[in-house]
């Protein structure tokens, strides 16, 4: 097919979609314009084969007039009525799709837990009996002896044993008495809590 045929068959289908939307929104009007064109079809008719012979096409164009009438009176009761029924067809559609949609999930959910709970059961044996196996590994081993590391107290950052200096912010560290393990400043000789020789 060539692009215009695409194109052409694209109108079509949107302005037929179009129309029916239309008839759905407003059927009076549109059963009244049908009524109405078909009418004057049928004048036409009866003016062309003339009066005796025109007379079944006359009944015919009476009746047709007659529901144009009828219709055009009674438009907003059938607005109403078919809105009622539309929005009650839809209503009950909604409520069956939404019943057969939770009875459907429930059934899957049942089954859906049981598998779960099953797995849950054997994954929380699994898991019970490495934390057995673990921890009965781990209490039997001593622990060994953590060396004690040691931060600037300027910026926090680890600091080798035995240094004088921050390597991190370059500011002298505080120094620790040798016999009682008070806190001396850099630079002290003495410690000022017990009074042993720093140097």
């Amino acid at each position: 097919m060539t692009k215009i045929g695409l194109k052409v068959g694209k109108l079509l289908l949107k302005g037929g979609w179009r129309a029916f939307l239309f008839f759905l929104r407003h059927p009076a009007t549109v059963m009244i314009a049908i009524l109405f064109l078909v009418a004057l079809v049928l004048g036409y008719r009866a003016w062309q084969v003339g009066f005796p012979a025109a007379i079944p096409t006359l009944i015919c164009l009476a009746f047709c007039l007659t529901f144009i009438i009828a219709i055009f009176l009674a438009r907003r009761k059938i607005q109403r009525w078919l809105h009622a029924s539309a929005s009650r067809g839809r209503t009950a559609a909604q409520k069956q799709i939404t019943r057969g949609i939770v009875e459907e999930g429930i059934d899957r959910g049942e089954v859906v837990l049981e598998r779960g709970a099953e797995a849950a059961k054997g994954a929380l044996s699994t898991l019970a009996e490495e934390v057995k196996t673990d921890w009965e590994s781990f209490a039997a081993k001593p622990c060994p002896a953590q060396p004690q590391t040691s931060r600037c107290p300027f910026c926090h950052d680890l600091l080798r044993s035995g240094a004088k200096f921050c390597d991190r912010c370059g500011r002298p560290l505080w120094l620790a008495c040798p016999r009682c393990g008070h806190l001396l400043r850099s630079g002290a000789k003495f410690c000022d809590h017990c009074g042993v020789s720093v140097t």
